[in-house]
């Protein structure tokens, strides 16, 4: 009899089981609802703390280094603090990478204008970009992720030689992944995404009618290369 009530009883329990599970899955799109919501003050903390980072590297690299230059302390207490403030600086900026992706998709602030004025200034231009151009990129790869013909990705991957065609064997990516830690190959993945971050590239079926005046990139370039250099003479005269 005991087989007989056990036998009964799982029926009935499976059916509460599936009752819940259904519950679940019918108040998980509000939950969801709830997690995609916007405002205009959230992201102000994730941005002011990916600032707050950059700043903290910056300021303790370029005293230590002075400190370093007076003779105050030795270079081994500079040198390992600077490196970890390129790694800071450079993860900070793939962070701004980030805030321009929400940016992109309406996602970082409710107000529309608030938005496009936050993710250009402070994500886009500090990393030499702006939001329209990685809205070009960005969506058109949405719209035909994966089609060898209009897929921005595809296009940059290839031009940068990070393009593996599928299957990939665990050989050749190992392969790959050793040829991109040669110099001049991030080099070109450098100058590559620059390219397409700054400028876009003929390819974008949503940019075929686009036309830009060559001025604004020269300037770009311009500030690109002369900036740092008019930064090192300014440390090097004592002002770091």
């Amino acid at each position: 009899m005991a087989v007989a009530a056990t036998a009964a009883a799982e029926p009935a329990a499976r059916v509460r089981e599936d009752g819940a599970a259904r519950e679940r899955l019918n108040r998980a799109p509000e939950e969801v609802k709830v997690l995609k919501l916007r405002d205009n003050t959230t992201n102000w903390i994730y941005l002011a703390r990916i600032y707050a980072v950059i700043g903290v590297s910056i300021v303790s690299a370029i005293y230590l280094d002075h400190l370093a230059m007076s003779g105050a302390i030795a270079w081994w207490w500079s040198i390992p603090v600077t490196a970890l403030a390129i790694v800071a600086v450079g993860a900070s900026q793939h962070q701004f990478g980030g805030a321009v992706h929400e940016g992109t998709h309406y996602m970082l602030f409710a107000n529309r204008k608030l938005n496009e004025l936050a993710s250009d200034w402070l994500g886009a231009f500090p990393i030499l970009t702006t939001t329209f151009h990685f809205r070009l990129h960005h969506l058109a790869h949405h719209q035909f992720i994966n089609d060898p013909e209009r897929d921005p990705d595809i296009c940059q991957l290839q031009d940068s030689d990070h393009w593996l065609d599928f299957p990939v064997t665990h050989v050749d990516i190992l392969k790959k992944l050793l040829q991109q830690l040669w110099l001049p190959n991030l080099i070109r993945f450098t100058l590559v995404r620059a390219r397409y971050s700054a400028v876009g590239h003929d390819g974008n079926p949503y940019a075929h009618d686009a036309r830009q005046s060559k001025w604004t990139v020269r300037a770009g370039i311009g500030f690109a290369v002369v900036l740092p250099i008019v930064a090192s003479f300014i440390v090097r005269a004592g002002h770091p």
